[in-house]
């Protein structure tokens, strides 16, 4: 505990210009999603705007928690640490004890010791059981141009969740994965951002679970170049907080 306050005591100065450089740049990724959002005439083009806000004003939160706790360290512990070890700095000559004349312990005569005894083995050996591994079932997609295959139905995820299926059509624009909180809600959010370039069998988005907990709706929607859409893949599953 120690080195790790020296080290942030040492780098602070550089701790705070790396934040503040990241905040500017989060600053004005916010004032052009506000600008975009402003401009944009679809609402799936406004969601991306508000959702790229949303995560760069938690992101300068993030760090202003960052600079803070470097703050503290800075001014308050590490000048009482350093005040902690001036004080417990001994002083005066160093005084070693006087040896004394220690008698020598006899040494112990070796004395006839048993084998290791020897146990029948028995003559089978129990297997252990090991517990069936549940089967996921994968979601029932009314188009297979537009369907998620993993995760599966009600299948519980956490962290980092690799998203993966097909998204493509004739006439392709972009299609988009949509979660929504409980799987009866009707408000969606975007997971990144819209994707225009069409996945046969591969991976279509990756997403970070992040503080979610719970019951969660996935939802893809694949677009095509004349506005309409195909009939969208939904799969509901479980997130657990790891």
């Amino acid at each position: 505990m120690t080195v790790l306050i020296e080290l942030i005591d040492n780098f602070a100065i550089w701790i705070y210009v790396a934040c503040t450089l990241t905040i500017l740049v989060y600053l004005r990724v916010i004032f052009l999603a506000k600008k975009e959002r402003g401009a944009s005439l679809f609402t799936i083009e406004k969601e991306v705007a508000t959702g790229r806000a949303y995560r760069a004003t938690f992101t300068i939160l993030g760090l202003l928690v960052i600079v803070s706790l470097v703050a503290f360290v800075d001014v308050y512990l590490a000048p009482t640490l350093s005040v902690a070890m001036g004080s417990s700095t001994p002083t005066g000559p160093l005084v070693l004890p006087t040896p004394t004349d220690t008698p020598l312990v006899p040494t112990p005569t070796a004395s006839p010791t048993r084998g290791p005894l020897s146990r029948p083995t028995p003559p089978w050996t129990p297997t252990p059981e090991t517990s069936p591994t549940p089967i996921v079932a994968s979601a029932s997609c009314p188009d297979p141009l537009s369907k998620i295959t993993y995760p599966g139905v009600n299948q519980t995820v956490q962290g980092l969740v690799e998203i993966t299926g097909t998204a493509k059509c004739d006439a392709f624009q972009f299609y988009k994965v949509e979660f929504s909180i409980g799987q009866g809600a009707s408000e969606y959010h975007v997971i990144d951002d819209l994707k225009y370039s069409p996945v046969e069998d591969g991976v279509l988005v990756n997403w970070n679970t992040g503080e979610l907990s719970g019951p969660i709706m996935l939802r893809l929607t694949v677009v095509t170049t004349d506005g309409n859409y195909l009939p969208p893949c939904e799969v509901p599953v479980v997130v657990r907080q790891g």
